[in-house]
């Protein structure tokens, strides 16, 4: 039964209000102000106590309840009237209502625009739908029998799912709140410093080892004395040498002086800087290869330009070539070289190509460029990636490159 009830022998003998002229009938006093409440006794002190209880009970809450709309009797039908929120509860029979708690971002789903869900839902179950609105969550009651409260609660389930806010039903008066909103979880940020070591060795167990330290110093280099070492990086560059890991500084390997101090066990390597026409490495290739072979995070002064580039590759390609992983066992590029603009990346892409290796090839992926072109190349496979951040980005989320197989950044 709605909030728009039938009149009934109740009504009769209610001061102020004459008698229906037929069964079923009612007449409507003027629309009063909504301060005021009509006092309302339906001719007994205990319903007339459980009024007062019930509007005691409501004060300080919002409450929805449907209203009705004027005009809506017809031909042989009696007219439909708004009751007051106290007296509306006295309407149906003495069963207990069913109550149960509702997250307030579902509100609106269960009232509808205007009301009109709520008044729909009350029209099919014949039952009587309060809402009680909280701070964050809203008490609904459901009054009617058994069979009513029943069939109005799966009524009311079945519209806030189909509204797509999906929840978990809950008991009475269990909260009911959307799984569309989960309580954020909070990350121990201390837990995670203390057992740093632990979750680093979780994070690459399912990958192979890989080598770092592939640098066989010369004689030569190592004969030399720190006073020459010192000269030597003053006199090219005044180049200055950090260790940058926190603790005990670790040596600093003295620079190379001819391309055969680092490379003279790699023949291929040789073989293409002398078909480039190289005479002696750059400041910068001289003091970065030995500690790029070596594997350690160490920086310097660096010089820009090609002497720079090649100071990286040239270890890069020893790197690939020397894993216990072989290239078609990766399953993705193994050296990703990452350059903040696109002039940049075809630049190193221009010097890269210069030199020939073991086979290995590469691309250059930039924004821009031809997507579909660079994708056909990288899904075929290729060994080093030189890449500008966001294409790189767009590819990798796409599933179009694996950053796991990287070994040498």
């Amino acid at each position: 039964m709605s909030d728009w009830d039938t009149s009934s022998g109740e009504d009769e003998g209610v001061p102020g209000r004459p008698p229906s002229a037929a069964a079923g009938r009612l007449w409507q006093p003027p629309a009063t102000p909504p301060q005021s409440r009509p006092s309302v006794d339906s001719g007994g002190g205990r319903r007339s106590a459980e009024w007062r209880r019930e509007a005691a009970a409501g004060l300080g809450r919002e409450e929805w309840e449907p209203r009705g709309t004027e005009g809506s009797r017809g031909p042989g039908k009696a007219a439909r009237r708004w009751l007051p929120r106290a007296a509306a509860s006295q309407v149906g029979d003495d069963t207990e209502p069913l109550c149960f708690h509702l997250d307030s971002a579902l509100v609106g789903a269960l009232i509808g625009r205007g009301g009109a869900k709520i008044r729909e839902l009350e029209d099919s179950s014949g039952s009587r739908i309060k809402v009680i609105k909280g701070t964050c969550e809203a008490e609904v009651k459901i009054f009617g029998s058994i069979a009513v409260q029943n069939k109005a609660k799966m009524l009311i389930d079945n519209a806030i799912t189909r509204s797509g806010q999906n929840y978990s039903r809950g008991k009475t008066l269990d909260v009911i709140k959307p799984e569309s909103n989960p309580t954020k979880s909070v990350i121990n940020w201390a837990s995670l410093r203390e057992n740093k070591a632990k979750y680093e060795a979780m994070k690459w167990a399912d990958l192979p080892p890989i080598e770092k330290n592939f640098y066989k110093e010369s004689s030569r280099t190592a004969s030399m004395s720190q006073e020459e070492v010192e000269l030597w990086r003053k006199e090219n560059n005044n180049i200055i040498c950090d260790d940058l890991k926190e603790g005990e500084k670790r040596c600093i390997p003295n620079p190379v002086c001819k391309f055969e101090d680092v490379f003279e066990h790699y023949p291929d390597i040789m073989a293409n800087i002398r078909k480039v026409g190289f005479q002696k490495p750059t400041p910068i290739q001289s003091q970065a290869w030995p500690i790029i072979l070596q594997g350690t995070d160490l920086i310097g002064i660096a010089q820009t330009g090609t002497g720079k580039t090649l100071a990286y590759l040239m270890p890069g390609f020893i790197h690939l070539t020397s894993q216990p992983i072989s290239k078609d066992q990766r399953g993705g590029p193994g050296m990703l070289v990452l350059a903040p603009t696109r002039e940049l990346a075809l630049q190193v892409e221009a010097e890269c190509s210069k030199y020939t290796y073991k086979g290995i090839k590469s691309i250059c992926i930039y924004g821009g460029g031809d997507r579909k072109g660079q994708i056909d190349v990288v899904t075929k496979g290729v060994d080093i990636v030189i890449a500008t951040p966001g294409r790189l980005h767009d590819l990798q989320m796409n599933n179009f490159i694996n950053l796991k197989s990287i070994t040498y950044l």
